[in-house]
């Protein structure tokens, strides 16, 4: 977490990302859709590039920011809900990676779902 206010949230997302094929890629472009307890709360594009290795497990990162009153309206949650009871709130973030192979571009699909209390988490599953 970078930054946290009444009117903005900013935290740094890493997904690990398994690439079980055989071949080098970079993923050029990510877009997020991010939910909580199934109700959409932020899209996110982001267009660093990151390097994927054949056969290897890649870290790929993501600025998040969002204003917190209005994700808590959405999710109707209040911030005691969202502070104690991080395992009891479902984020899933749906990815769509947009790659190049050899200078074709094409699009890979991902979804990552977890608790707030894993998201949070300084460990590396």
């Amino acid at each position: 977490v970078k930054k946290v206010s009444l009117s903005n949230i900013s935290m740094d997302v890493f997904l690990n990302f398994t690439n079980k094929s055989t071949l080098n890629f970079d993923i050029i472009e990510k877009e997020y859709k991010v939910y909580l307890n199934g109700k959409f709360v932020s899209r996110v594009v982001n267009y660093s590039k990151n390097s994927v290795k054949a056969k290897s497990t890649s870290l790929i990162g993501v600025n998040v920011q969002f204003n917190p009153s209005k994700v808590l309206k959405v999710i109707g949650k209040n911030l005691t809900d969202l502070l104690f009871n991080k395992d009891k709130i479902i984020i899933r973030i749906d990815m769509n990676l947009k790659v190049s192979l050899y200078g074709i571009k094409a699009s890979i699909p991902y979804t990552s779902e977890d608790t707030l209390k894993n998201f949070m988490s300084e460990e590396t599953k």
